[in-house]
């Protein structure tokens, strides 16, 4: 590969989150030169164009996914199947990590709380926010508000 090659596939990689020492392992140079590329302004600026192309590519299946989760949800709920509502919030969680709605770091108690007691449905809050992120990525205006207060079991006052 040429030097433009091997920019062009810098860039790539960068844009799609790979780390210099991984470009650096793929395209054959030091991560240091990588490392001096991707800061470059006109490169930087590249790898940012990338990016984005690649986030508004992604979008349809974004919403795809939501659009699965809640269907799945909604499909164990009625049929009452607990084994599998388990994997389900499991891969869920996946999914709502991907596009933001929860933190990559969220401990397994957080990612419990979705639930509304222990009767394994998704809490109302956590539909309405899947609701208007679906919206939002349909190109709704309505922004996504989680509010401040925490989920709480049915129970509770």
């Amino acid at each position: 590969m040429n030097d433009v090659e091997v920019q062009s596939r810098v860039i790539a990689m960068s844009a799609a989150g790979c780390s210099n020492r991984e470009v650096a392992r793929e395209t054959g140079v030091s991560p240091q030169t990588v490392g001096r590329w991707v800061n470059k302004p006109d490169i930087k600026a590249e790898i940012e164009r990338v990016h984005r192309e690649l986030l508004k590519g992604s979008l349809d299946t974004a919403r795809a996914n939501i659009e699965y989760v809640v269907d799945k949800f909604k499909q164990y709920e009625q049929e009452g199947n607990k084994e599998f509502a388990g994997l389900s919030l499991k891969y869920s969680a996946e999914v709502l990590r991907s596009v933001g709605c929860l933190p990559a770091h969220a401990p397994a108690v957080a990612v419990q709380n979705i639930l509304s007691a222990d009767r394994g449905e998704l809490s109302p809050a956590v539909q309405e926010v899947l609701s208007q992120l679906g919206r939002r990525l349909a190109g709704a205006d309505d922004a996504i508000d989680v509010g401040a207060e925490p989920l709480r079991d049915e129970g509770e006052g």
